[in-house]
């Protein structure tokens, strides 16, 4: 039995590190890629890239999964995984974990909206610090 928590805690620990590093490389790729050309979203297209620009061409909206999940589809994007919805959640988790994304509760389902590295493209922090 300590073995198996032994073990248990180790995994844990791994998976920490993993999503620490995928946030890491993330929060690089964001920073790069204004850098090069345009990412589009369609057939070829990564599913974590994709997600980002569906936020960041809305930035004022809030999005629910499935709303992000209609995006991808209707700009071609395949979504050929057992369970897309799975992998959109996920995506969005290590966003939010990122900071690039901030999550809006509304009657009790998440919903996702693009704020940028350290919230410098949260519009709706910049509408509330613009003088009136």
């Amino acid at each position: 039995m300590k073995q198996a928590k032994d073990r248990l805690e180790l995994l844990y620990k791994q998976r920490e590190a993993i999503n620490n590093e995928i946030a890491s490389l993330e929060h690089g790729i964001e920073g790069f890629a204004p850098l090069v050309e345009s990412v589009r979203i369609g057939p070829g297209a990564g599913v974590t890239e994709s997600v980002r620009q569906v936020l960041k061409r809305e930035r004022n909206r809030v999005f629910a999964a499935t709303e992000v999940r209609d995006e991808l589809l209707n700009k071609g994007l395949s979504l050929e995984q057992k369970n897309p919805m799975a992998t959109i959640h996920q995506i969005l988790a290590r966003l939010v974990n990122a900071r690039l994304v901030t999550v809006h509760i509304h009657d009790g389902k998440n919903g996702y909206r693009w704020i940028g590295p350290d919230g410098k493209d949260d519009v709706m922090k910049r509408a509330k610090k613009t003088p009136k």
